[in-house]
């Protein structure tokens, strides 16, 4: 045997959002006048870029008993850079009460609620200042 395996041709894939979940590779067959054998997916390396977007690409392989070795098959797809700013969801507006004859009190700051939907990030809240009553 000296046929080389054909792999049948993925669907296109579409471009995602950069919060979707990547898509697993399709199984795909490949024809050998020997019969029908599975051909091996794997996903290529790719270095993820929420800012700018980024490509990801399925590769197909397919070795035949004999050592035959299909042609590769590849199907890219774009993550989409992220487009969104974080959602800061304010506290309520704190009102402290002194006790007679002092002008300061102790407020504790709540912490703010940040989302994104691409992105991770920390907030820190370093504040540290005191009013006085006018």
């Amino acid at each position: 045997d000296e046929t080389v395996p054909v792999i049948q041709s993925p669907a296109n894939l579409p471009d995602i959002n950069c919060n979707s979940p990547l898509p697993t590779p399709q199984v795909l067959t490949a024809t050998d006048n020997c019969g029908n054998i599975p051909a091996m997916a794997e996903v290529l390396p790719f270095t993820i870029n929420i800012c700018n977007g980024y490509t990801v690409t399925h590769r197909w392989t397919a070795l035949d008993a004999c050592g035959n070795m299909a042609v590769p098959v590849t199907r890219s797809f774009l993550v989409r850079p992220d487009t969104q700013g974080p959602m800061i969801t304010t506290p309520q507006n704190i009102t402290v009460n002194t006790t007679n004859n002092l002008c300061t009190a102790n407020v504790t700051v709540p912490p703010l609620v940040v989302t994104d939907n691409c992105s991770t990030f920390s907030i820190i809240n370093n504040f540290t200042n005191t009013f006085k009553e006018a």
